[in-house]
């Protein structure tokens, strides 16, 4: 049985990654290093399909969301 912090655990786990998701795309983008940007959008891709698999009641209980992951627009197209 997992520790009484494990949720707490996971989910500060889960905000430390989407933060530097976020961080490294916006400044990767602001400083124009294409090279770099597509490595972590291919990485914050892959990182939401991984938690996609996972069991969606999981996911809600330990309070995390996958719209958090950041997904820059040019993404889309």
């Amino acid at each position: 049985m997992p520790g009484l912090s494990y949720t707490k655990d996971v989910k500060a786990w889960f905000e430390d990654v989407v933060g530097i998701i976020a961080r490294n795309l916006t400044d990767l983008e602001r400083r124009g290093r294409l090279k770099e940007l597509a490595k972590w959008a291919w990485f914050a891709r892959e990182f939401r399909s991984g938690l996609e698999r996972s069991n969606p009641l999981a996911l809600k209980s330990w309070g995390l969301s996958l719209d958090a992951i950041p997904w820059p627009e040019w993404q889309d197209t």
